[in-house]
């Protein structure tokens, strides 16, 4: 049984998907001109038509840097795929976070960036959501009415983007997310070097990522 059992679902936001983009040039009806009759010879001549030309280009799907929510039971955890295969953030790039576990048997997730002592002093298990703990503190921020009410999914704090972290006593950035393959994105814009983030209903989910300003070369 999933903790904060009433930290419930979200209406679905349809995930963004990343295609093929067929760009469509050069294209016209052919023109034909004719019935020109010569003054003196009596002959009538007919250009020939104009060609068409369609070139179809393929667009590949942008390189992009995510945090996952995967797993299932006592298997449940982040997992990060940066760009290029990099395994640290690019400050300044956008920032998707991914749900893909399955709310019916694990319940929701947020994703919500702290400072280091606080997630290093949040306890596992049911007392993260005792007063004045930092899982209870979380709920609050996104407006939790028990039994299942989340009146405020996304918290923003300071600046745009990816940029805010929490403490107990300070809001931090935080997404819920209630529904499998929900997607959440935004700049990564924070000034740290590390970008440190926890699940407020799974406590023991915990992730810690490497900022650096420009995308790694290999």
């Amino acid at each position: 049984m999933h903790h904060m059992e009433g930290f419930l679902k979200l209406n679905k936001k349809a995930r963004a998907a990343v295609g093929t983009l067929a760009v469509v040039t050069g294209v016209g009806a052919a023109m034909v001109a004719g019935g020109a009759t010569a003054a003196n010879q009596g002959t009538t001549t007919t250009e020939p038509p104009t060609t068409t030309t369609t070139t179809t280009t393929t667009i590949p799907p942008l390189d992009e840097q995510t945090v996952y929510m995967r797993g299932t039971g006592k298997d449940l955890r982040f997992e990060f795929e940066g760009i290029g295969g990099s395994d640290v953030l690019v400050r300044g790039e956008p920032l998707n976070v991914v749900n893909e576990t399955d709310p019916q048997g694990v319940g929701p997730h947020t994703f919500t960036l702290l400072s280091q002592p606080t997630i290093d002093k949040a306890p596992n298990g049911r007392k993260c959501f005792t007063p004045k703990e930092i899982c209870r503190i979380i709920a609050d921020w996104h407006e939790f009415v028990p039994p299942e009410t989340v009146n405020k999914p996304v918290v923003r704090v300071g600046g745009p983007g990816w940029n805010q972290k929490g403490t107990k006593r300070k809001k931090g950035d935080s997404w819920f997310s209630g529904q499998q393959d929900e997607e959440f994105s935004q700049d990564l814009t924070s000034n740290q070097q590390r970008l440190r983030f926890f699940c407020a209903v799974h406590p023991n989910m915990r992730g810690s990522i490497e900022i650096e300003d420009a995308i790694p070369t290999k």
